[in-house]
């Protein structure tokens, strides 16, 4: 074969080859792009963050406390929950946090009806787990916050939470008011009797159930005359400037018919003491009749 029609033959063979090529590239993270079409991309959408919790609820069964939350779409979402018991009186009784993954919700229904609730998130507490409260009614409250930093929250009334006895109880808020109250021991006779101002302070006490913090006074009452009498505590009051501070019915002082060198020993709660209260205040702790007139007992204090 001669020179020119060799190189006509691998000229064409030439063209034939690189025509059957497709030109590709690499790129830097290793996939292969064809240079010719762009990559397809997938599009995932976002799901939108629930409005509230909807659904918030404990319930106790036998040794423990079943809790359960649906949110108001009613589909599982990932986040963060922290989680409080608080009794009655606001003492906080049990806390912790936890992650909810959306793969933990479960499918649930309206007990009554029975229809489909959605999905909600199911954890336990152990009875045993929870602190004793001033009462036996308290609340549940739950923070849940998704990886968008929203704030959801809910609160749910609890029953039957673990609780003091009336005993114990009288016995902590009475240690607590021995620790914190100020001595005196000042007396005043008048009459047939001998007040002595044993104490006084603020004291945190259960009434119906719920804690309160009154002002309260100690007082001790002998009968030196010679005959029975009665020492009131009813005109009780507790005067700091121009403010009047009435006697409380929670007051535990029986001043009826107190025989002849009989002592009778109390006190008086006055309600409504702002606790940042200071300054010098007027205490009337009680009155007896003196021959037609009526005497107060009378003490100045410092708070």
């Amino acid at each position: 074969m001669n020179k020119p029609v060799f190189l006509s033959l691998l000229f064409v063979v030439g063209i034939v080859l690189v025509s059957g090529c497709t030109q590709t590239d690499t790129s830097d993270t290793g996939q292969v792009i064809n240079k010719d079409s762009q990559p397809t991309q997938t599009f995932v959408p976002s799901v939108p963050d629930p409005e509230n919790i909807d659904v918030f609820a404990g319930v106790k069964e036998g040794d423990v406390f079943r809790f359960y939350f649906a949110f108001n779409d009613r589909i599982a979402h990932d986040g963060n929950a922290k989680f409080e018991i608080k009794d009655y009186s606001g003492n906080k009784v049990y806390s912790s946090t936890f992650d909810a993954k959306s793969n933990q919700f479960m499918d649930y229904q309206f007990q009554l009806t029975g229809s489909p609730m959605g999905k909600a998130y199911e954890w336990k507490v152990p009875y045993s787990d929870i602190k004793k409260g001033m009462s036996s009614m308290g609340t549940a409250y739950i923070v849940f916050t998704t990886p968008s930093g929203k704030s959801l929250t809910a609160d749910t009334s609890l029953f039957n939470i673990p609780s003091y006895t009336e005993e114990e109880l009288e016995q902590i808020y009475e240690s607590q008011y021995e620790k914190s109250a100020k001595t005196s021991g000042r007396l005043i006779t008048k009459g047939n009797f001998q007040v002595t101002l044993d104490k006084y302070g603020f004291f945190k006490h259960s009434v119906f159930g719920k804690e309160e913090t009154d002002f309260r006074v100690d007082i001790e009452v002998k009968n030196v005359g010679g005959e029975q009498d009665t020492f009131s505590i009813y005109n009780g009051a507790m005067i700091v400037g121009d403010q009047q501070y009435d006697v409380g019915f929670d007051s535990d002082f029986d001043g009826m018919n107190i025989y002849p060198s009989i002592v009778k020993k109390g006190y008086l709660v006055f309600k409504d003491v702002p606790e940042d209260i200071s300054g010098e205040a007027k205490v009337i702790v009680g009155s007896a009749w003196i021959g037609y007139s009526p005497a107060n007992y009378e003490f100045t204090i410092d708070l």
